[in-house]
């Protein structure tokens, strides 16, 4: 994986990074369609070396369309694909809601913060 990156994709950013050896892709402000499939190319690079786990941090998302909800569920099937456990940390309700209103919550793995990623990863 490159080194840590910050890009702006108007209206919102995209930040990959890697946290405890995980490759973490912070997204904030809105995800719609003017800027998904940026953010999708982002996530996707995060797949190609084939990690075992990466991480889609919606924590800043201040707004969260449709074309986010479709992006998440299409780089959750490319993870699943490639043997990668695709993980999204949410903590409000302007992105859980989405996800619960279209059933993706049930098919991605959710957690509410990246510590209790940590702790859910270790043996």
């Amino acid at each position: 994986m490159d080194a840590p990156f910050r890009h702006d994709v108007a209206p919102c950013t995209v930040e990959a990074q890697v946290r405890d050896c995980v490759p973490v892709v912070v997204i904030g402000g809105e995800i719609d369609t003017s800027n998904d499939a940026e953010i999708s190319r982002v996530i996707g690079a995060q797949l190609e070396p084939r990690m075992p786990l990466v991480v889609v941090d919606l924590r800043k998302v201040r707004f969260l369309g449709s074309a986010g909800v479709r992006l998440l569920l299409e780089n959750h099937l490319l993870a699943r694909s490639v043997g990668t456990t695709f993980i999204v940390v949410a903590d409000h309700r302007v992105v859980l809601r989405p996800l619960e209103i279209t059933g993706l919550d049930h098919i991605v793995e959710l957690h509410s913060g990246f510590p209790e990623l940590v702790d859910h990863s270790s043996p």
